[in-house]
């Protein structure tokens, strides 16, 4: 009986020392992905542009109230997708 309780607590101890489990700083994340984007704005599609922005608050969002996820990796897509858009003529 020991043992399982031993293990359990062991189990636990791990967990929560686990980096996944660690608080992600949401606002400063977001700031990093507004200056990396901030030179591509005044050249992206306006229909493009304001479909990535939502995207990119959203991920904000849903960070902001506490999902368990990293939202860099989302950011760095929607910076892809925004380099990669069709640009204003």
């Amino acid at each position: 009986m020991q043992r399982l309780i031993f293990g359990a607590l062991a189990l636990g101890v791990l967990a929560a020392a686990n980096p996944a489990t660690a608080a992600v700083n949401c606002d400063t994340g977001y700031k990093r992905f507004m200056e990396r984007i901030s030179p591509t704005i005044p050249i992206a599609a306006e229909a493009e542009l304001g479909t990535l922005m939502r995207r990119a608050l959203s991920v904000y969002d849903a960070c902001a109230a506490g999902d368990m996820f990293e939202p860099t990796g989302i950011w760095e897509q929607i910076v892809m997708d925004m380099e990669s858009t069709p640009r204003k003529k």
